[in-house]
């Protein structure tokens, strides 16, 4: 694992994050990245991360319950994730 120095400063890191999401990417995007700093995100996404790394609930429900999501959003999600996981693999 990474080891962040002591005075590793995860707020500064978070609104960096949020503010080059608001220059780089929808609103929409940006505005799921700030509550995501603030360690909030809809429940289908804590659920679609929770069934990615655990299993339960099951991958095909996650991927229900990501389909509902938005137009594109939740199939982008869904990449996301799974870009993500499997880059640690």
């Amino acid at each position: 694992p990474v080891m962040l120095p002591v005075s590793f400063d995860i707020q500064a890191l978070n609104r960096a994050a949020v503010d080059l999401a608001y220059s780089r990417t929808t609103t929409l995007s940006a505005n799921l990245i700030e509550w995501a700093a603030k360690a909030q995100a809809d429940e289908r996404l804590i659920l679609a991360l929770d069934g990615a790394l655990t299993g339960a609930p099951d991958p095909t429900a996650c991927i229900d319950y990501l389909a509902g999501y938005g137009s594109s959003s939740g199939r982008d999600v869904l990449a996301g994730l799974m870009a993500g996981i499997f880059s640690k693999v």
